[in-house]
């Protein structure tokens, strides 16, 4: 009998062993498990923040290219407005008058249809410089290639800034 009950208390030294390390081995477990929980949530937070950042920066760069795009048709615009005005220069009032109309008609065309991308001192700069055309087709007199040249100064000036 003393060594069944000496084999009894053998078997539950066993048991208490096996328990103690069950109770270590469910504490590592959870330890893993929250260790485990937390780097997937900093994953998800990751690739959240990732997805925000990568729509941001999409959402700016079609910012950039719309902004590119406008500029570039602004720019071609202005050139030839700035073609066209500096050709009326070029011609002779008193012999070309129906050609300077026609070429006021058409910066005044480009004005009015291309609005949106005409700047408020270039529109108002050319407006003078298509009066000053106006007035030197009714009065030939009147013509000064300095003062021509200052509008279309003006205009660059306006252009560059």
């Amino acid at each position: 009998m003393t060594s069944f009950l000496l084999q009894a208390l053998n078997d539950f030294g066993i048991i208490k062993e096996l328990l103690e390390k069950q109770k270590i081995d469910y504490d590592n477990n959870k330890t893993i498990l929250i260790i485990y929980s937390l780097v997937t949530t900093l994953n998800i937070v990751a690739i959240v923040i990732n997805y925000i950042v990568q729509l941001k920066i999409k959402n700016a760069d079609k910012k950039i290219h719309a902004f590119k795009i406008r500029e570039d048709k602004r720019i071609v615009i202005y050139e030839q407005i700035y073609q066209i005005l500096d050709s009326i220069v070029d011609l002779n009032p008193q012999n070309e008058q129906q050609e300077i109309l026609t070429k006021i008609t058409e910066v005044e065309k480009i004005i009015a249809t291309k609005n949106i991308y005409i700047d408020k001192q270039i529109k108002k700069v050319t407006t003078n410089f298509l009066d000053y055309a106006k007035e030197i087709i009714t009065q030939p007199r009147k013509r000064s290639y300095e003062r021509s040249a200052k509008f279309l100064e003006t205009f660059k000036s306006e252009f560059n800034k």
